[in-house]
């Protein structure tokens, strides 16, 4: 090694010494953020914790997005982990999260007392019995059956058996879910020969920490789920690929979206076997998931026809970007979706960009309240270097929820702000084809 190699060395390593410490600093300020969004939220001041979250939250997730690369790589990566781990306990106890978890602590119930959940909404004379003074009244919907598939019904029935009866209890399962995603994203990025820091764009992401550490939404299996069957599909089995997104799809149907992203193989070729396989996979073990059900209803779609008129899909209204324009978008959309789709079926991308770039174009199209829809999204655009838009149109769905938290009467706010998400990716795909720097946004650098 000659001297000016040395020095060279020793520089780059003073370097990266200096910005592991600045991202320690940050996982600091990010614990007393969130201890104090926590306290917010106690103190019932839920819009400014929630704006303090999503926007002080954004800040220091693109702090640490440029910061980690450039750390010592085991000092960084455990910067990254803790960080993780931190930001979601602090937000554990926190007051205020989704009514959601109310209804699947009560789904637990009824199938705990050998009811049928999909058979009797909470409100049926036959449940009177399973009331109580907690759970009950913050059902959401009562008057509706429930709109889970079976594999969150299964978790429920199981979350119950085990003793986690309250919401803080089931968040905990949630967080422990989403800890374990992180794990997995991490060994994707490492798999794919890409930097494994760059987990802390899902890790830290405000999206994820507010829907699973303090909302417990479901989305945290479904994410673990989606990124156990990029390794799969890595890995070259199509069988275990296919049940895992068949799993996905039977805890939320919307993860069916991604079967075309896991029909090429690894090299990018073509092979029909393996192909047929993951699709008749998925089918079978979603379809399996519901067969003990139905015998005691009359049918286990539940509510979603109703959350679809709910949102607006069923009339066209709720496909915010087209609607504006005046356009239908139960049509345009469909058209839109297909194209996307044959698109991904011609790339030789990595199976998690193409899954990226799928559910990306749905959540620009539907641009759903539901902003936390979009974590596997986020989390599949890093896993497979689908580029840099995704994670930052994401917080822009947070943000458009934000904007509505608790106040029903901001919702011109909370529509403009999830329209404007929508048309900047839809401005950034339109220059994608003219412009380096929008491609590279939206779709990533190449490589699998």
């Amino acid at each position: 090694m000659t001297a000016v190699t040395f020095r060279r060395s020793l520089a780059a390593r003073g370097g990266s010494s200096r910005a592991t410490a600045a991202l320690w600093g940050l996982v600091g300020l990010g614990g007393v953020l969130y201890a104090g969004v926590t306290a917010a939220l106690f103190a019932d001041a839920a819009g400014p914790a929630r704006w303090t979250a999503v926007l002080a939250g954004g800040a220091l997730l693109g702090a640490g997005w440029w910061l980690a690369p450039r750390t010592d790589p085991r000092g960084g990566l455990i910067a990254v982990a803790v960080g993780a781990v931190l930001f979601r306990l602090l937000l554990l106890p926190a007051p205020g999260g989704s009514t959601d978890v109310y209804r699947y602590l009560w789904d637990g119930r009824v199938q705990a007392a050998g009811i049928n959940p999909y058979a009797h909404a909470p409100t049926d004379p036959a449940l009177v019995g399973l009331r109580d003074g907690t759970v009950w009244p913050r059902i959401n919907h009562r008057d509706d059956r429930t709109i889970y598939p079976p594999a969150a019904q299964a978790a429920f029935r199981a979350a119950h058996a085990v003793g986690l009866r309250t919401p803080t209890g089931f968040t905990a399962v949630v967080i422990a879910a989403d800890l374990a995603a992180i794990g997995l994203l991490v060994r994707l990025l490492r798999r794919a020969g890409r930097d494994p820091r760059l987990a802390v764009v899902y890790a830290w992401h405000p999206l994820a920490l507010l829907g699973f550490a303090h909302a417990a939404h479901l989305e945290s299996f479904v994410v673990l789920t989606v990124l156990a069957a990029a390794l799969a599909w890595r890995a070259g089995r199509p069988a275990r690929t296919g049940a895992l997104l068949g799993l996905a799809a039977s805890l939320k149907l919307l993860p069916l979206v991604l079967l075309p992203a896991f029909l090429r193989g690894r090299d990018g070729r073509w092979r029909w076997r393996a192909a047929i396989t993951t699709v008749v996979t998925a089918l079978a073990v979603l379809a399996a998931g519901y067969l003990p059900y139905l015998p005691g209803a009359d049918d286990a779609i539940g509510y979603l026809p109703g959350f679809l008129a709910e949102e607006g899909y069923t009339d066209g209204a709720g496909f915010l970007p087209l609607a504006a324009l005046g356009l239908d978008g139960r049509l345009l959309g469909a058209l839109v979706m297909t194209a996307v789709a044959v698109a991904v079926l011609r790339s030789r991308r990595a199976a998690a960009a193409r899954a990226a770039w799928l559910l990306g174009a749905l959540l620009v199209i539907t641009t759903p309240a539901q902003s936390w829809y979009a974590a596997p999204l986020v989390a599949m655009a890093v896993a497979g270097g689908a580029g840099a838009a995704w994670p930052w149109f994401g917080l822009g769905l947070e943000a458009g929820l934000t904007a509505s938290f608790f106040r029903p009467e901001r919702l011109p706010l909370h529509l403009a702000i999830r329209g404007v998400a929508a048309a900047a990716m839809t401005v950034v795909a339109l220059l994608a084809s003219r412009m380096t720097s929008a491609r590279r946004a939206l779709l990533g650098t190449a490589g699998r």
